[in-house]
Formats: C-alpha cells, sequence, structure tokens
C-alpha cells in the first residue's frame, strides 16, 4: 500500500489507484499523514474534518469515519480482530506505515540523498534519484482538503523542496555535463523563483559551458535589473564573483565530463528478448546513417532504443527526444532543441542552433514516436545532416520516413510457444517477458500445468506484443493466470493499467486507436475486412474480402501495402520461389479490426460472404482425384487454410445445427477436402471436420436443411478416412449404406455420387477389404462420365486383383490401366498402376522391381503433391529384405513407423510386415536392428526421401 500526497490524496493498492471515499475520508488520511509518527488526538481530526467549529456529534462521527477508513485500509482484515495499520492509542489515533511508503516522507527522504550525491561528486545518482522523487509529483499537496490550518505548514515544507529538489538537479545535469538542457529546464524554475540568485548562477554557468559567453553575461544583466527594480538590492557577492569569473574565461568553469552525456527518457524495466537487435541496430549507427525502428504498436521500440542509446553511450553525445507529446509540424524543431538544452537565439533557427551545439563532437539523436509527424521528422533529419552529415539519427514510429539512406530495422513482436510444453516456454522470448513482469517472476519449469497452459495461451493472445504482455502482467496482482488468459481470450484489446507512469501506454486499446488514425478512410476499410482472414493469408485472399464497394479489387495491394507501412499488417516474405508473400495480423490489431467490422453488420456480412464465396468456389473449382494441377491445389490449401477453416467454422457449427444454404456447401467442401487431408497428413484437420460434417448431415436429415444426398455423401466421405486408417470395422457400414444409397441418387447427382464412390473403393483397397473396394469401384465406373472418375475405379480394380485374382492378372489389367492413362495424365491412376506393379513384384519375389516400382510411387505421389509416404516406406522395406538388404529394410521399416506415429494410425500397418521385421532383427541383430529402426525415424523428416532412398 502507498499513500500519494504529492497532489490531490489517493491511496495505491497492488499497483492500482482506490478511492479512499470522499472529503471527510481523505482528511483524517491527510492529517494523519501530516502528523505520521505520532498519536493525533482526536480534536485535531475533527478539527481537520470540520474546521474550527465542528457539528456536535463530530466525535460520534469520527468513530464511523474511522471504521470506515479501516476498511479501505484493510480490507481483508477478520471482524474484530486488531487493525494492524490504524492504531488507537492512549492520545489518539496514529498511522502505522513506512516513512518509503508515503509519497512526502519518501520525496523528503530523496531531497537528502541527492544532496548527499551531491556533496560526495556523485551527480549521476543525483539525476537518477531527482527524477525519480519528481515524477511522484503531481500538484498541490494534499489539494482539495478542508481549509484546517494545519495544511499551509506542511504545503510550504514541502513546496521549499520540491525547488530545492529541482534546484539540486540543475545542479547534477552541470555536473554530468548537460549545460544545454540545465538551460532549458531552469526556464520554468525561474520564471516561478526569480529572486533566488544560486538559479542565476546555475543560468549563468550553464549558458557558458554550452559555449554562450555572450549569453552568460546578458543572464547576470537580467538578474541585475530584477533584483534592482523589484527589491532594490543588488547582486549578491556569489553572483558577481561568477560575472567576473566568465568576463575573464576562467577555465575552471568549463568542467565537461570524461564521458559523452547520455539524454534518455526515464529510465525503463530490463529489456527482455531484444539483445540481438540491440547488437544490430548499434552497428548501424555510423556518423550520417539514419537509422529507423519500426513495428507494430507496443512492440517495444522506445525501449530498445534506449537500450540502443545506452549501447552506444561510450562513443556518442546522446539527444533523446520523445515527440509524442506535440502535435504540429511546426513545433517540431523547437521541440527537439528545447528537449535537448539547446537555446535558440532570436534570428537564429532551431535546425542551425542544433547543428551548431553537436557540430565537432560524435552526436547521436533519437526521435523517439514519431510516426504521427512522419514528414515533418523527415523534413528535419534532411535539414540537420544538409548542416552537419557527421550526424547520427535513430528515429523510432511506426512507419519508415523514406529518407535517403535510410536503414531499417523491423522490431517484431516477441516469439510465442507454439505448445505449453516446458521447453517451449523457457525457449520463449514472450513468456520471459510475461514472467519477469509479474510480481514474482517465477521459473516456467516450476509453474502447474494449468498455469503453463495460461502462460502459452496468453502470450498468443497478446501476439507476442510486449506491450499487451506487460498490461496482462498486471492483472496478475488481482487475478490468476488462468483467468487472465480467459480474460484474453473474451476480449483480446481490453487490456488496460492505469497505474501506468506513461497514460499513451495504460490502455491497448487506446495504443491501437492512436495508430489506426494515421491511416487513409481506405486503409481504414481494408484494415476492418481483413479481420475476416485469420492467420496468415496472401494478397489474393484480401482482394476477395476487401475489393468490394467502395474499393476496387486493383487497388487493394497499394492498401495492404500502406497497411504495412503503418505497422498495422505484418509481412512474412516468400520463402522458396512461386510462393507469395504472406500478411497477418497480430491477435490485438485482429481483436480491433473485428470491433470496428461489427459496428457495420451490414458490410460485416457483405464480407463474409465474400469470403465465404470464394473459398467454395476454389474448392469446388480445385482438382481432385489425381487430376493434373493437384499439387498446386494442395499448395493454395495449405496458403489459405487459416481462412479455409473460418469459413467451414461458419458453415458447419460445432453444435451441429443447420446454417441455411451455408451447410450444404460446407458438407460438399469437405467431401472434397478429405483427400487433400489423407495425403498431406493433416489428420488433426480431418478429425475435426469429417465428424462434424456428419453430424450436420443427421440434423439436416431431420429438419430438411440439407439435401439428402449431401448428406449421404457426407456420411460415405467420413467412412472412407475410417478406411482409409484401417479402421474397417467401423468403416464397413457406412461404406455400404453409401453404396446403396449412392447407386439409386438421383440422374443429376450421378457425376458427384461417382466422385465419391471411387474415393470409397480406394479408401477400402488401404483398408485391406478388397471385395468391398472392387464393388465400390464397379459402382463409380457404373455412374461415372467423366474420364479421370473411371479410370481411377479401373485402377482400384486392377489392384484389388492382387488378392481376389493373382498378381499376374493384376499386373496385366494395371498395364492396360497405365496405357489408357498415357493421354490422361491422372496421378492416382498412376499411383495405383504402380502399387499392383510393387505388391505384385513383393508377392512374386522379385525385389529389383519392386524397389524400381516404390520409388515410381514415390515419385508420383511428390508430383500431385501428397506426402503421405508411410505404406509406401513399408512396402518398400518388404522389397529390400527380399533383395538381401536388411539393414535399408530397417531403416524404411523406422521411417515408416515414425511417420504413422506422428499422424496417430497404428502401425503396422499391412499384413506380413511383423513377420518381416521378426525376420529383420534376426539378420541384423539387436544392436543394429534398433540403430537402424532410429536411423529411419531420423530420416523420416527428411524434407526429400529421394534422395536417400535411391
Amino acid at each position: 500500500m502507498r499513500f500519494r500526497d504529492l497532489g490531490p490524496l489517493w491511496i495505491e493498492q497492488d499497483g492500482l489507484p482506490r478511492p479512499v471515499g470522499g472529503t471527510r475520508l481523505e482528511a483524517v488520511v491527510g492529517v494523519l499523514l501530516v502528523r505520521l509518527g505520532e498519536a493525533v488526538p482526536p480534536s485535531t481530526i475533527v478539527e481537520a474534518v470540520w474546521g474550527p467549529q465542528p457539528p456536535s456529534r463530530a466525535l460520534a462521527s469520527l468513530d464511523s469515519l474511522l471504521w470506515r477508513l479501516r476498511r479501505v485500509l484493510e480490507p481483508d482484515r477478520a471482524p474484530r480482530a486488531p487493525s494492524a495499520v490504524l492504531l488507537s492509542e492512549d492520545r489518539g489515533y496514529r498511522l502505522a506505515v513506512d516513512d518509503h511508503d508515503v509519497d512526502s516522507r519518501a520525496f523528503a527522504a530523496a531531497t537528502a540523498t541527492v544532496t548527499d550525491a551531491l556533496a560526495d561528486d556523485d551527480a549521476g545518482r543525483a539525476l537518477e534519484t531527482s527524477d525519480r522523487a519528481l515524477g511522484a509529483w503531481r500538484g498541490r499537496p494534499y489539494d482539495g482538503l478542508s481549509s484546517w490550518e494545519g495544511w499551509e505548514p506542511a504545503r510550504a515544507r514541502l513546496a521549499e523542496l520540491h525547488v530545492d529538489l529541482q534546484q539540486h538537479r540543475i545542479e547534477a545535469l552541470l555536473g554530468l555535463g548537460q549545460p544545454e538542457r540545465a538551460v532549458s529546464d531552469l526556464r520554468p524554475l525561474l520564471d516561478a523563483h526569480p529572486f533566488r540568485e544560486r538559479l542565476w548562477e546555475q543560468r549563468m554557468l550553464g549558458l557558458y559551458r554550452a559555449g554562450r559567453q555572450a549569453a552568460a553575461l546578458e543572464a547576470f544583466d537580467d538578474a541585475r535589473r530584477l533584483l534592482g527594480s523589484e527589491l532594490g538590492v543588488d547582486p549578491g557577492p556569489a553572483l558577481v564573483a561568477l560575472h567576473r569569473r566568465v568576463l575573464d574565461h576562467d577555465p575552471t568553469l568549463d568542467a565537461r565530463p570524461t564521458a559523452p552525456p547520455l539524454r534518455l527518457a526515464r529510465r525503463r524495466p530490463v529489456l527482455v528478448g531484444r539483445d540481438e537487435d540491440r547488437l544490430a541496430t548499434a552497428k548501424l549507427l555510423a556518423p550520417g546513417a539514419v537509422v529507423t525502428l519500426t513495428g507494430p504498436v507496443g512492440s517495444g521500440k522506445s525501449r530498445l532504443a534506449v537500450a540502443v542509446a545506452e549501447e552506444v553511450a561510450d562513443r556518442f553525445t546522446v539527444w533523446f527526444v520523445d515527440l509524442a507529446t506535440i502535435s504540429e509540424p511546426a513545433q517540431l524543431a523547437g521541440h527537439v532543441a528545447g528537449a535537448v538544452g539547446v537555446e535558440v537565439v532570436p534570428g537564429t533557427g532551431a535546425v542551425d542552433a542544433l547543428a551548431a551545439v553537436a557540430r565537432g563532437r560524435p552526436t547521436l539523436v533519437v526521435l523517439d514516436n514519431g510516426e504521427h509527424l512522419r514528414s515533418a521528422v523527415a523534413g528535419l533529419v534532411d535539414e540537420l545532416l544538409e548542416r552537419d552529415p557527421s550526424l547520427t539519427v535513430l528515429t523510432t514510429g511506426r512507419e519508415l520516413l523514406d529518407v535517403e539512406g535510410e536503414h531499417v530495422r523491423e522490431v517484431a513482436p516477441l516469439a510465442v510457444p507454439e505448445t505449453a510444453e516446458v521447453l517451449e516456454l523457457a525457449a520463449s522470448p514472450a513468456v520471459a517477458l510475461f514472467l519477469a513482469r509479474l510480481t514474482l517472476a517465477p521459473d516456467p519449469t516450476a509453474l502447474p500445468d494449468d498455469d503453463r497452459r495460461a502462460v502459452a495461451e496468453t502470450c498468443r493472445l497478446t501476439g507476442g506484443l510486449p506491450l499487451a504482455l506487460e498490461l496482462a502482467a498486471a492483472r496478475a496482482r488481482v487475478y490468476s493466470l488462468p483467468e487472465i488468459a480467459e480474460m484474453l481470450a473474451a476480449h483480446p484489446i481490453a487490456l488496460a493499467d492505469p497505474a501506468r507512469a506513461d497514460p499513451r501506454h495504460a490502455s491497448l486499446r487506446a495504443a491501437i486507436e492512436d495508430n489506426h488514425r494515421l491511416a487513409t478512410p481506405d486503409e481504414r476499410i481494408v484494415h476492418r475486412r481483413l479481420a475476416v482472414l485469420p492467420g496468415r493469408f496472401t494478397r489474393e485472399a484480401a482482394t476477395a474480402v476487401c475489393g468490394l464497394p467502395p474499393l476496387s479489387g486493383d487497388r487493394v495491394p497499394d492498401l495492404l501495402a500502406g497497411l504495412v507501412r503503418r505497422s498495422l499488417l505484418t509481412t512474412t516474405p516468400p520463402t522458396s520461389a512461386g510462393e507469395p508473400t504472406r500478411f497477418h495480423q497480430l491477435t490485438p490489431l485482429r481483436a480491433h479490426a473485428d470491433d470496428a467490422l461489427r459496428r457495420d453488420p451490414g458490410e460485416e456480412r457483405q464480407v463474409r460472404n465474400a469470403r465465404d464465396r470464394w473459398v467454395f468456389d476454389a474448392i469446388a473449382a480445385g482438382p481432385r482425384l489425381g487430376r493434373p494441377g493437384q499439387a498446386r491445389f494442395y499448395d493454395w490449401l495449405d496458403r489459405h487454410w487459416s481462412t479455409v477453416a473460418a469459413v467451414l467454422a461458419d458453415a458447419l457449427p460445432e453444435s451441429g445445427g443447420v446454417v441455411p444454404g451455408a451447410s450444404a456447401e460446407g458438407l460438399r467442401a469437405v467431401g472434397r477436402l478429405a483427400t487433400y487431408w489423407y495425403q498431406r497428413e493433416r489428420s488433426a484437420d480431418a478429425a475435426i471436420w469429417l465428424p462434424r460434417a456428419t453430424a450436420v448431415a443427421r440434423s439436416g436429415g431431420v429438419d430438411g436443411g440439407v439435401d439428402p444426398f449431401d448428406a449421404v455423401c457426407a456420411a460415405t466421405t467420413h467412412s472412407t478416412w475410417l478406411a482409409l486408417h484401417q479402421d474397417m470395422t467401423a468403416a464397413w457400414p457406412g461404406l455400404v449404406a453409401g453404396l446403396e444409397a449412392l447407386t439409386s441418387c438421383p440422374p443429376d447427382r450421378r457425376p458427384d455420387a461417382a466422385e465419391v464412390l471411387v474415393g470409397a473403393a480406394a479408401g477400402a483397397w488401404v483398408g485391406d477389404d478388397y471385395a468391398l473396394a472392387r464393388r465400390l469401384a464397379e459402382a463409380a465406373r457404373t455412374l461415372g462420365s467423366d474420364s479421370h472418375v473411371v479410370l481411377v475405379a479401373r485402377a482400384v480394380q486392377a489392384a484389388t486383383g492382387l488378392f481376389l485374382d493373382g498378381p499376374a492378372a493384376a499386373r496385366e489389367a494395371a498395364v492396360v490401366v497405365g496405357e489408357d492413362n498415357a493421354g490422361v495424365g491422372n496421378d492416382l491412376v498412376a499411383l495405383f498402376v504402380a502399387l499392383t506393379h510393387a505388391v505384385a513384384a513383393l508377392l512374386e519375389g522379385d525385389p529389383a522391381a519392386g524397389l524400381r516400382w516404390s520409388s515410381e510411387i514415390l515419385r508420383i505421389q511428390r508430383h500431385s503433391g501428397a506426402r503421405d509416404h508411410g505404406d509406401t516406406l513399408e512396402q518398400r522395406a518388404g522389397h529390400h529384405l527380399n533383395a538381401g538388404e536388411p539393414l535399408e529394410a530397417a531403416r524404411c521399416y523406422g521411417a515408416a513407423r515414425a511417420m504413422h506415429t506422428r499422424l496417430g494410425r497404428s502401425w503396422p500397418r499391412h499384413p506380413g510386415t511383423v513377420e518381416r521385421l521378426a525376420t529383420v532383427r534376426e539378420q541384423l541383430g539387436e544392436a543394429v536392428y534398433a540403430e537402424a529402426l532410429a536411423s529411419g525415424e531420423r530420416l523420416a523428416a527428411h524434407p526429400d526421401l529421394e534422395a536417400w532412398l535411391v
């Protein structure tokens, strides 16, 4: 608990301001603070509350006030328990708190500390202590309280201390070699206390040390005229002696520090997770360089700039200027001059004055928070460098300056953990910052499981923004970590901390709004419309949802660039040839955009409809079942999966209810995505959407919201997925039911039915039910008219012949299908043809042919965009064993096991594998066998399997 009495009286508990509870309670607290350490008689308290003529029942009312005050001071005190803060003693009442918990007492102690530091020639400690103490001064002490005469002596004593401390601070600035800043900070002090001769001495000394002897002599003349006209006295001996020393150029006056002075913003908390940024930025700071730290709101640009300035303080005079407090470009140059203590002589411009002072010594000018004055800052930088090309400039802002030779350093959010695993938490700088800002900063390894999950979720929801993480940590004074994560999930930008010293950073929403206001009207439209695109997205996706009236699609790319420039949008550059740039709204920025979009339900509906139409049309047009272009389509789905998932979530609610129109399209989309999920090893996505589609289909069948045909297709696709995972017990009823229902479908739906049935046939083959696979493929051939569908059905039928007709017959059928596919180019057909030949070779003991065909299978899979190599490697291992290569067989088995296990599948997958594994183990011996399996597991993650298989 802290008592803030250097201004209007209030109490701070757990870092948060708490109202005392009315002027009478404030008066009680005030008089107890004025007499801190003493027992204050009830009569004195009564007079402080009600004045010299209190009401007759004042003493009785005082008891009620004291009871209320104890509840404010000790809200958790048990009933009838004695108070440990407000004590009742024989002679009155005493507040039992430490001096350092009362601003006025701490202020007096700080003044004494500064005096001692100056006596010890420790100007640095004196400046730091005085800045910290003066930061607690908020105005007239005990302001707004009663007219009790006891307030005035206390106020007068504190006011005198306030002037003394400011005077000591000027002394410290002069001692640190910062005369310009000392002269600037003296102005308001001299205006308020013009008869303090020591202030005039300090002004003269500051001007002289800043190289302005004439101005120092002029200051003496001003002081002499003022003292003579107002008080009728001459300047004192000390002021006269200083005047003589200035006239004589006394060399002892020109005291300069051995190290260049550092003029920085008020000291900030320790920088976390920015060592690389700090060192890299410091390396860019050379004479004539302009370096800009840019990044989204709350990313820690200002704090990094301070750390960089401290890093280079041994080779630069550093001028740190906060531009957030000015709003007009015309004020800029004068504000910078005043902030660094450069006095502008009438007839001389501020830029000239700054350049003149900096000339001849390495100077770094740090211009912080200048995004709202970007053009003016760019102009000032150009002017400064034109007058002194050796100057070095470091700026921070959400936009770059676009000046010649500018170096830009992106200050990205801190990396967040992907999971709540201990090692990931320990490696995450976002976690490190969040824990460091908690009241207690625990080691993540010591956190309970619930807290670890909450920390990971909090970091994710804040987008790794340091400001958001610190505001979230401030809530830990009141709430548990899981509660903080829960509140963030509901309202990602509602974070605020009124107790923060800098009001610009007291609210995440306000900080984002401040940035948003700088955007153009059209950029704001794009900003809010992008809220419907979660995760990372491309220019194509942005154009689909943003290119609606009043905007046109051709303008969207430039508007995206504008948002990136303003740090309202981040980018990820392409990682390989042909890949597009990705864009991303950080979670807090997306929450702000979503709030803005929801304010206009009509626009929100229009934008969401455009997004859904774009996704559904793309999925409907995408190549399926091995058609040419399937790999590019799969890449497209990978790039836009976050958006596709959001569309499916709206169309297929978790509740299983039906969304008119959207649910039917959602069911069809899921059916077309099943092969993609399998071949791209996205089992986790299939596990979400296939059951949900089945549930929606069932509910649609009851209320008529979904076409019964679409419901059957959804159920059959789900069963196909189970078959692909060799759960034929669960898959068989659905596949049989689908076969019966789809073969009697309406004529206009036969092409769709044929595609579903041929997919089911492939699933049944993988699930080792070859008879059912043949029936499903035959039905697909009967219904299908598309050459691709018919060829895939024939290829599956050929493969079923391996176990129903014999390997030779199967190979013969596969050859015919392969020849017919030569002019069609269907990869799924080619895959089943190659599978038939490879398995036939395995059954017939022809390892050379088997290895050749399994390599062909891998080539086809790569060409079609498939990554499900586990079955192929399991089969290839058998060929290596037949070829007398047990070591390679073990490596393939290890890779196959790793791939299937990663996807949650059981393994071994196919008949005969258990027996072959036993043979390999026997031939290699236990130790070599285990090492070969482990080698295969490592190779399973190789980006190009063919590189080590061939």
